[in-house]
């Protein structure tokens, strides 16, 4: 169940798209990939690759909202260009030569 206050924050289509037995797939627009990941560790993960010949790449609409993970961490490890994140209003914009940048559940964060 969705709260009115997420529904603000980060609004929901009213339908999803089944895609969870998919290995990748792309957003409408062909703007970027998602590919899942599978880890020894039994974890997982999403390679997101935005194509930035597309318009709505270069225009920055590509990522999310602002939005908060209530329940789960997430990591952003750039592989190759660049990725601008907002953490709490911080501004961090990573390269490959970056470490991984951890965002802990709970924390306001948008990708530019």
């Amino acid at each position: 169940m969705v709260s009115a206050w997420q529904q603000w924050l980060s609004p929901r289509p009213k339908h999803r798209t089944v895609n969870i037995h998919q290995e990748s797939f792309v957003s409408s627009g062909n703007a970027a990939l998602y590919e899942t990941v599978e880890k020894p560790d039994g974890l997982w993960a999403i390679r997101e690759t935005h194509y930035i010949e597309n318009p709505v790449v270069k225009a920055g609409l590509s990522g999310p909202p602002l939005h908060i993970h209530l329940l789960q961490d997430e990591y952003f490890k750039v592989e190759q260009g660049t990725l601008g994140v907002i953490k709490d209003g911080v501004e961090y914009v990573l390269t490959k030569d970056d470490a991984v940048l951890f965002i802990p559940a709970g924390k306001r964060q948008v990708a530019t």
